[in-house]
């Protein structure tokens, strides 16, 4: 019980508590001009409030309680023995009582005690007299949502929870090895891996904390980490210009590109593709270099680099034939680009016989 009413104030305080401070940093940075408001048009009204009535003191109090009647229905079908009413509550209690210390108001009052203390005092009254009348419903709704299993949601996490933080270093130390000794190689290449696993298994969580342990982690500043989705792409003629594009934007938040170093590589690769828009655009504004060309100028500009890149695809067996097909090509295309590291996740039984219905060739890169 305890544990679950931690629960309930933990994750209502996380939703609520940047609301709060920033009312917190308005009343205190803007004080003085909420005062004056207060005194100019605010104090002129209480003014007319008769001190010491009973009367009025009962219509503070009594204020909860008719809130609460009328939101009867949605108070009875709570589940949460601490809801975000309840932190506003104790959060405008807390602010009143702040007033109260301070000593810069005074409060009319009936019998010494505030109207605004009557009014808390109707507030937890009536927080009282809705938890005796309706715990036993209560008691039966959380029992009843316990009972009841939730949908099992196979979602990817970064949680490690098959202890694979072991691979996943072992995998980014052998890339970051492999990158230190192929630096000075006159004639580098890059690397393919395949996480080979059936559906289910877990081979996007890893990719998950691969990108967490890179990009937030300890990996940060050694490994730049690029994660390529071309089940994302409405064309195969798409896939192309996306890989260039996620590749170009990632390489521009680490060094400074130089201009169109993809634009023109893109254009002669896209001729290979079936014209449509986007091959067309590109065909038409870069003709005039060859392939070679643009292609050493990418490599040179690689070779310069002081980390490895790590390109991660994932859901290949996701693609039609057609889509494997390109990609693969294009890591064909790009497999003696220097520091490149291609993790490519899918089912090798599903790509094996994907590859096979292509080419060739494009079976070589998963054998």
């Amino acid at each position: 019980m305890i544990q679950e009413l931690k629960k309930d104030i933990k994750a209502v305080v996380l939703s609520e508590y940047k609301l709060m401070a920033c009312i917190l940093v308005v009343l205190i940075i803007f004080w003085k001009f909420i005062n004056k408001l207060i005194s100019t048009y605010i104090v002129c009204i209480t003014e007319t409030v008769t001190n010491d009535s009973l009367f009025i003191a009962l219509i503070f109090f009594l204020c909860p309680i008719f809130i609460a009647l009328i939101k009867h229905d949605s108070l009875k079908r709570e589940t949460k023995k601490f809801s975000q009413r309840h932190l506003w509550e104790f959060f405008l209690f807390v602010v009143y009582v702040g007033f109260k210390i301070w000593g810069r108001f005074d409060f009319y009052s009936y019998m010494g005690i505030s109207y605004f203390a009557c009014l808390f005092l109707g507030m937890f009254f009536t927080e009282y007299v809705f938890y005796c009348l309706y715990r036993k419903e209560f008691q039966a709704l959380t029992g009843l949502y316990k009972r009841t299993h939730p949908f099992f949601i196979d979602a990817p996490t970064t949680n490690d929870g098959y202890n694979r933080d072991f691979l996943l270093r072992t995998l980014l130390d052998k890339v970051l090895s492999t990158f230190d000794s192929h630096y000075f190689v006159e004639t580098p290449n890059s690397f393919t891996i395949l996480l080979s696993e059936s559906f289910g298994i877990g081979k996007t969580s890893f990719l998950c904390q691969m990108k967490k342990a890179i990009r937030g982690g300890e990996y940060q500043n050694k490994i730049i980490y690029v994660e390529f989705r071309p089940w994302l792409c409405e064309k195969t003629e798409t896939m192309i210009t996306e890989f260039f594009s996620v590749l170009h934007q990632e390489l521009n938040r680490h060094f400074i590109l130089p201009t169109g170093m993809f634009s023109s590589y893109l254009s002669l690769l896209v001729e290979k593709v079936p014209d449509s828009y986007y091959s067309f655009m590109f065909k038409s504004l870069y003709k005039k270099k060859t392939l070679t060309t643009e292609h050493d100028r990418i490599m040179t500009f690689l070779k310069q680099i002081d980390r490895p890149i790590i390109i991660s695809i994932d859901d290949v067996d996701r693609l039609h034939d057609d889509e494997v097909k390109l990609m693969l090509n294009l890591i064909r295309d790009t497999a003696d680009f220097p520091n490149l590291f291609y993790i490519i996740a899918a089912d090798k039984k599903k790509a094996d016989s994907t590859c096979k219905c292509t080419t060739p060739q494009s079976y070589k890169i998963f054998s």
